[in-house]
């Protein structure tokens, strides 16, 4: 699935800064406008987001809007390495309950540390998050073809 968006043509640099700030885990408001129509620019440029892409931008911008309600102000967050963590945990439950598969991503997960020693809670959500959603995409592709 892809989400088409629109952005001036000239802050496209801008806009795939903040795009990889997000995957990263840094949360920073918006620095450009986009939206899903290409009214009102003067170049626009047609951007194709990945399903998850745009849902990191929307998360992104739901927890800003909160944080904005509750402190005010600029707003830039940047995590200590200990949460770290903790965001791509989250990450990953957010994305498998999007795909409908958090109990297997969860069982799994589980399952793992339970086998493997020393595998951190991390690792093992990150390992059975490629397994259950990485499946799941490729079976999306596979019946695209």
């Amino acid at each position: 699935m892809k989400v088409t968006i629109y952005i001036e043509k000239k802050n496209f640099d801008l806009f795939f800064t903040w795009l990889n700030r997000i995957s990263q885990g840094v949360v920073s408001q918006r620095p450009m406008r986009y939206q899903i129509v290409p009214d009102g620019f003067n170049q626009p440029l047609q951007i194709a987001l990945t399903a998850n892409e745009y849902a990191a931008i929307q998360d992104t911008e739901a927890d800003l809007e909160r944080l904005q309600e509750e402190i005010g102000g600029e707003l830039h967050f940047a995590p200590d390495p200990i949460d770290i963590e903790k965001i791509a945990a989250s990450g990953i439950i957010k994305k498998a309950q999007r795909y409908d598969m958090l109990a297997d991503v969860v069982m799994t997960a589980l399952e793992l540390t339970s086998c493997i020693p020393g595998l951190t809670p991390l690792e093992a959500l990150v390992i059975a998050d490629r397994e259950w959603i990485a499946e799941e995409k490729n079976t999306e592709f596979e019946q695209e073809w």
